[in-house]
């Protein structure tokens, strides 16, 4: 019956199609064509529901789960098994047929999602990521293919987690028991020969030898003495509460032995000291150098010679710090008497709190510089006797206060000459805003900033060589105080459409406190690019000249648009002085440091609709806002004919702005130059077109349709509508 009246249905809608017959459209109007072309696409979609009535259902896919499965099985048993977690919402990954740990965590997450079935009933709560009896039963329940094989006794005893399994008999009386290696189990619910559910299933046990395995350290580590140290081990077939023990060896195979622990924790902690004792008469204390941990298990399995040592050799170092280089003198430098020079060092990382300066001259040692010098101070100056000898090959070396020959570090060789009489400063003295050098005879220092923000300022009194130490307030660099600073940026969004206006604005300052303005030479550039192409800017702005802020009333604001290709960007922001003769060319100089900020860019894109009933389409979202000429380059930055809305497009947009959406209660540009519409209500206007507060939606004119536009439309529509009848056909008369 539903056939029949299918037919029918396609009878009459065949005849209307047959009787259209492509008429003559010369002779009609637009608007008769386009009534044809809306009664055509009511029948398309008549159709097309139909026909989806009459589609076969698709084949539904289901497996039956007869085997326990666990993280290592490969094969389509697990395939099947990623399947189902896929199906169930729960598999994010690629088929596979490797039950890895994620595929685990899967089906933790499946266990746990069904776990009154799965879990209860071997009364747990978390899900263990193993696919066992009560877990495939779920799965089979949701998607077995109905009947579910019996298993072989293979595969039952494999599912409880013995090696093998085999059937005692293929019939109810045992004709070949179960070896001792063996346990028996009831064949209940498994094929065992030609029967099923008679007979007995034996079982083949693990047999898993003993075994112990060394983990951490296992070659390349290196220790310190006096710092805890941790040793990991995995095990195998050692009963509860038997002891293992842990030696040292060294690279001749020297033991000595530094505790024993429990088998089964698989880790201990350990502290060594130096010269702590052994018990081998060979080997009677420890001293650093290059070793591996063995674990003796011969105790705790019976097993003779059961153990195992680490790969490869790590390392035991002394309890004194690692040598930390000594950043001045570096070697090669001439120090004149009379002079003070700086001696610096890198703090080391092992807490030391003080530290003292030697000085050595041809690895001999000459004599103590220092007192005690805090060792996170990382610098003392050395004022050099008039009277010091002169000569070369001299180092100094930063040693701990309690042992003085435990040394942190020694400088390469340096030389102590003859004192010149004249001090020269590059930068004019204390100038704490240019890198300065100060020259004493053969004694070059120059200006360097600290890692926590200081400058060490170089400079002459009384003609010899000081130094200075200052804070700068906006951070160090290169030798140099930042002078200036932007402080804020704001107007920045999320994200962006391709071409959308991009108003920022920068509020930077000095260090007087006052802005950083044009009058007083300072500039701002801003320059836009790819994340993965640090090292050229986009060519799109830099032919328009969008890269130069404007100033005005104290704020730096950077008008321009986002790139016309979707992706990632970043804008860089940079504050310097740039004007010759002007008040921050005459604190900096050409070698002022710049300032920049860094503002992130996500461009996505561009959407645009048909205002409803009429001929134009408009961006869905604004464009931006800005003054009138930054308004209307925008819209033609975009191309494709994209414009400022005439005032006649404008009324419309602001009666259509709920339909529309988007728009805000402010005043809109339109493409006569000052004229704008407020979408509050409704009121037109003249303002000042270098206002900047109006936002402005770009639109463009959509193309006029043809009546020879609209036969080809309605030709081919009546195809679609042909191919869908055969279709009809096809199933109908199957």
């Amino acid at each position: 019956m539903k056939k029949i009246i299918f037919v029918i249905s396609l009878i009459v809608l065949s005849g209307f199609l047959f009787g259209l017959n492509t008429p003559d459209t010369k002779a009609q109007t637009v608007a008769e064509l386009q009534a044809q072309i809306q009664q055509l696409m009511a029948q398309i979609a008549q159709l097309q529901a139909k026909l989806s009535q009459l589609q076969p259902e698709p084949i539904t896919w289901c497996h039956n789960f007869n085997v326990n499965l666990g993280v290592g099985s490969r094969g389509p048993e697990v395939t099947a098994l990623q399947t189902a977690l896929q199906k169930e919402g729960l598999y994010q990954r690629t088929i596979s047929g490797n039950f890895d740990e994620y595929t685990a965590s899967i089906v933790v997450t499946f266990q746990e999602k069904y776990a009154s079935e799965t879990l209860a009933p071997w009364g747990l709560v978390r899900g263990t990521g193993y696919v066992g009896p009560t877990t495939r039963a779920k799965l089979n329940k949701l998607y077995g293919c109905g009947i579910i094989p019996p298993m072989t006794c293979d595969q039952k005893c494999k599912s409880q987690g013995y090696i093998s399994g085999r059937c005692s008999t293929p019939g109810p009386i045992p004709a070949e028991p179960c070896t001792s290696d063996e346990i028996a189990i009831d064949t209940k619910g498994t094929d065992c020969g030609h029967y099923i559910g008679v007979g007995i299933c034996c079982c083949k046990k693990q047999t898993t030898a003993p075994y112990i395995k060394v983990l951490s350290p296992n070659g390349g580590e290196k220790w310190i003495f006096g710092v805890p140290q941790t040793i990991k081990w995995t095990s195998s077939g050692i009963t509860s509460g038997k002891t293992v023990g842990l030696y040292l060896m060294t690279t001749n195979n020297l033991m000595c032995h530094i505790a024993s622990a429990d088998a089964l924790t698989g880790t201990y902690t350990i502290t060594l000291k130096e010269n702590q004792l052994c018990s081998n008469p060979y080997f009677t204390n420890l001293i650093a150098g290059r070793y591996k941990i063995f674990i003796d298990a011969a105790a705790a399995t019976g097993i003779e010679n059961l153990g195992d040592s680490s790969d490869n050799y790590f390392s035991i170092l002394a309890e004194s710090t690692p040598p930390a280089p000594i950043l001045s003198p570096i070697g090669g430098e001439k120090w004149e008497q009379g002079t003070s020079q700086v001696i610096r060092w890198t703090p080391h990382e092992k807490p030391v709190s003080s530290v003292i300066i030697s000085l050595y001259q041809k690895g001999v040692f000459q004599k103590t510089l220092s007192g005690v010098i805090p060792d996170s101070s990382g610098q003392w100056i050395w004022n050099i006797p008039a009277n010091q000898p002169i000569g070369t090959s001299y180092s100094v070396r930063v040693s701990r206060l309690s042992y003085p020959n435990d040394f942190i570090a020694d400088s390469n060789h340096f030389s102590v000459v003859v004192a010149s009489t004249a001090c020269t400063d590059s930068d004019g003295g204390k100038n704490y805003y240019q890198k300065g050098t100060v020259t004493y005879g053969s004694t070059v220092n120059t200006d360097t900033c600290s890692a926590s923000g200081y400058l060490f300022e170089q400079y002459c009194i009384n003609d010899k060589p000081a130094q200075a130490t200052y804070w700068c307030t906006y951070g160090c660099k290169d030798g140099a105080c930042y002078y200036q600073k932007i402080t804020n940026i704001s107007g920045q969004k999320n994200s962006y459409q391709t071409k959308e206006a991009i108003n920022l604005v920068i509020k930077s300052i000095t260090v007087d406190g006052i802005p950083a303005s044009p009058a007083d030479g300072w500039h701002v550039q801003y320059y836009t690019y790819n994340v993965n192409d640090h090292d050229n800017y986009l060519k799109e702005y830099v032919s328009s000249g969008n890269y130069n802020a404007s100033y005005s009333n104290g704020y730096w604001h950077a008008n321009y648009w986002a790139p016309s290709t979707e992706g990632n960007y970043f804008t860089e922001v940079v504050l310097y002085c740039s004007k010759e003769g002007s008040k921050c060319w005459n604190i900096l100089g050409r070698n002022g440091l710049e300032w920049k900020e860094k503002i992130n860019l996500t461009v996505i894109g561009s959407g645009e609709i048909l205002v409803p009933g009429h001929d134009f389409y408009v961006k869905t979202s604004d464009t931006g806002t800005g003054n009138w000429s930054f308004a209307k380059d925008s819209c033609q930055a975009m191309g494709s004919g994209w414009t400022l809305p005439t005032m006649t497009q404008l009324r419309i947009l602001y009666q259509k702005k709920n339909e529309i959406g988007g728009f805000k209660d402010e005043a809109y540009w339109s493409s006569d130059m000052g004229m704008y519409i407020h979408f509050t209500n409704g009121f037109e206007s003249y303002m000042n077109p270098a206002m900047t507060f109006p936002s402005f939606r770009c639109v463009k004119k959509a193309e006029v349709l043809g009546v020879e536009t609209m036969e080809n439309q309605l030709a081919s529509l009546v195809d679609v509508v042909y191919r869908v009848i055969e279709q009809f056909r096809v199933l109908l008369w199957r």
